[in-house]
């Protein structure tokens, strides 16, 4: 498993529900969007990835002050990945582990508490380029 981290930083912005420009890595195919392991979460996204393989991750803003923020990922394809979320600020990273099964989409996530307004940086780092994955980043409604 490569240990490759992203580096990018994105500023807090002035509420939870608003989300900063975010960047996307990772290898998109032919499946897209209509056929994704993870749906789209509906109101409370802050980062919806459709759909990668491989290695990716992505830049974002907009983790609450006063709820928590979930992380989760579906991959499939023989393997695992590694989810790291780190939030804009001195917290330490949340870390978590998915087993990517050949055939059914396996899912892990982890619980962000609340903390500062402050954006955030995910990585997904998969075992084998031929997995495929999906993850949301979700805050509760008010």
């Amino acid at each position: 498993m490569r240990t490759g981290k992203l580096t990018a930083a994105v500023p807090a912005v002035a509420t939870a529900l608003i989300v900063a420009p975010a960047a996307v890595t990772g290898t998109a195919h032919a499946t897209g969007p209509e056929d994704p392991l993870l749906p789209h979460p509906g109101p409370g996204v802050l980062r919806w990835i459709p759909e990668r393989f491989g290695d990716g991750g992505a830049v974002s803003g907009g983790m609450s002050a006063d709820r928590p923020t979930t992380v989760t990922v579906a991959c499939q394809g023989g393997g695992e990945v590694l989810v790291t979320m780190e939030p804009d600020s001195a917290e330490a990273p949340a870390e978590f582990r998915a087993e990517c099964p050949a055939g059914t989409p396996g899912t892990g996530s982890t619980v962000i508490p609340p903390g500062p307004e402050r954006g955030f940086t995910v990585g997904v780092d998969a075992s084998d380029q031929s997995v495929r994955w999906s993850l949301t980043v979700t805050v509760p409604d008010p």
